[in-house]
């Protein structure tokens, strides 16, 4: 039951931090300006990997148990704006299953939907959430108003529900505009900044640490890929133990845009 209600945890933070994170030439040092890019009706199909393990504090030891999720998440454009400045999105968990070996067990998130609201600039909020989201707003990779050149950084503020409210800022810095596959990409580091007062607000003793690179496809409008590396530690009281037992939460989050149309 401990580990199960680990798992759960686990799949909940990655989920979150992986929307926190969710339009050139050469090596360009030019200055640009970001925008997302809307279309009626048009789907992105992303595939997620998220690898890793727990480590649980018992009485009796330490229990490391390994992480393997494998997700695979469609985003459809419900409607725009007559400007193209602002759109409604649906995102359907269409495969979430935790793999151990050959064997694979789909996790309730499967199936379950979300809608949310995006402007060109990325700034999100969510209309209705899917089971177990209710209480989670998030924001993707937000641009600031004005051109950006590769050094620049921003940083971007947004709220979170966990358990309860908690305020945390995300750091950006622009490094290059490149090609791959063809097409211009931009990347970006991300670092998440969640000030130590607010990770203690959660359960102390806590610690929420995230750091990653976001590739957004210029010519789409859209994000092309996201990694990250995250460590979450939490005190989770356990009734049948009687007492708070601390969970560390170590995972790598790969996800990929496999499909546009």
């Amino acid at each position: 039951m401990i580990v199960r209600f680990c798992f759960l945890r686990v799949l909940s933070l990655a989920l979150f931090f992986l929307l926190l994170i969710l339009s050139g030439k050469g090596y360009s040092m030019d200055s640009h300006l970001f925008r997302f890019k809307f279309e009626n009706g048009a789907k992105y199909i992303y595939d997620i990997w998220i690898n890793g393990f727990v480590e649980t504090y018992l009485p009796n030891g330490i229990n490391k148990s390994p992480v393997n999720i494998r997700m695979q998440v469609e985003q459809k454009t419900i409607e725009s704006t007559a400007s193209n400045t602002k759109a409604k999105f649906e995102m359907y968990f269409k495969e979430v299953k935790m793999i151990s070996g050959s064997d694979s067990q789909t996790l309730p998130e499967e199936g379950t939907k979300l809608v949310f609201e995006q402007d060109i600039s990325g700034n999100t909020s969510t209309l209705s959430n899917a089971s177990g989201w209710q209480s989670v707003s998030f924001s993707s990779l937000v641009f600031p108003e004005n051109p950006i050149k590769p050094g620049d950084h921003w940083i971007s503020s947004t709220k979170v529900n966990l358990q309860i409210p908690m305020d945390n800022r995300i750091k950006y810095v622009f490094t290059k505009v490149t090609k791959a596959k063809g097409r211009n990409v931009a990347i970006f580091t991300t670092e998440l900044l969640v000030p130590e007062a607010e990770v203690e607000k959660i359960a102390p003793p806590s610690q929420m640490k995230t750091s990653g690179r976001v590739v957004f496809d210029m010519d789409l409008g859209q994000i092309h890929s996201v990694e990250s590396d995250s460590v979450f530690g939490f005190s989770i009281p356990i009734p049948e133990l009687n007492l708070p037992v601390f969970t560390r939460t170590s995972i790598k989050t790969v996800m990929k845009l496999s499909s546009a149309n």
